[in-house]
């Protein structure tokens, strides 16, 4: 054989050799791009920026892209858990205590319902019983049609019509949104009549996690649509003021609200907004149905 051929079939063994190796090395960039692409656009439909998120530990290169979403929807669920665990407002260690003042005579109950719509009779039965009850108001609101701003107006003028009566102490009872209405107006309910306020299990942060805000304000209006944007801090009420914030820990109900992206809501985060000089408390073996009992039953056992 010529040995002009011979080296001509090895030049052309060695550039097809080496224009494999860089097409397998430009295969290699253009995949590790569209996954990085892939990965980026998966973060933001999350409403999470990718600088937000640790995936270094993961090679993505074998897997499809429904497999690197699901990779990524549970790693976002773990790593927003861990730090809301760590950023979120503590937790108090301590037990409410009912308080009484022994001059009160005549004392008025409220409750402001839930988003849905509460069942509030027994709440009346148990306030009823006691020795000083002189009043008690339902407010009640529809919460796709009214803005926070709209039910807040009329409840204080709702509140100051009741508060005519004259009572020495007035009790609220905010039961789950009811209490974000509660908080929301407390600096606007007077500086004399002396007032407790107890939220129930209330989403007093809103839900600002990019997804389920999203998902939530495509779904629904009017305040149940504020709640799910998020909820500004509160003003801080006058001195005859007290809020006292009774919060779940794992609440299914407050979870559910995210809809598809309940595993990546937090019942801490939801609640953490408390009104400037309040006091909370954690209720770790009631649900959102049962703290309403639990907490009338602790704020009435001095009361009656």
């Amino acid at each position: 054989m010529n040995y002009k051929k011979i080296i001509l079939i090895v030049a052309i063994i060695i550039v097809v050799s080496v224009a494999g190796i860089i097409s397998k090395v430009t295969y290699d960039k253009i995949r590790e791009t569209v996954i990085q692409r892939e990965i980026n656009k998966t973060l933001l439909e999350m409403g999470v920026s990718p600088e937000e998120i640790d995936l270094s530990g993961f090679d993505f290169t074998e897997f499809t892209n429904e497999e690197i979403y699901d990779i990524v929807s549970k790693e976002l669920s773990k790593q927003i858990t861990e730090a809301s665990s760590g950023q979120a407002t503590s937790y108090s260690s301590e037990t409410y205590i009912c308080t009484a003042d022994p001059s009160v005579t005549n004392r008025g109950y409220v409750v402001i319902e839930g988003a849905g719509g509460s069942d509030t009779s027994k709440i009346k039965n148990n306030v009823s019983a006691g020795s000083h009850f002189g009043g008690f108001l339902n407010f009640t609101y529809d919460s796709s049609q009214e803005t926070l701003d709209t039910i807040g107006t009329r409840f204080v003028s709702e509140f100051n019509t009741f508060a005519t009566q004259e009572f020495d102490e007035i009790i609220i009872y905010g039961l789950s949104a009811g209490g974000v209405i509660a908080s929301y107006t407390a600096h606007l309910l007077g500086d004399t009549t002396l007032i407790e306020i107890h939220t129930h299990a209330s989403p007093l942060n809103g839900y600002k996690f990019g997804p389920a805000a999203e998902q939530i304000s495509q779904q629904f209006t009017g305040f149940l649509k504020e709640i799910g944007l998020g909820i500004d801090p509160y003003i801080k009420p006058p001195t005859n003021i007290k809020v006292f914030h009774h919060k779940t820990v794992e609440d299914q109900t407050l979870r559910s609200f995210c809809g598809d992206y309940a595993s990546l809501c937090n019942p801490k985060v939801i609640q953490d907004n408390n009104v400037p000089g309040s006091s909370e408390f954690i209720y770790p073996n009631d649900t959102h149905e049962s703290i309403t009992n639990t907490v009338v039953t602790k704020t009435l056992s001095c009361k009656k």
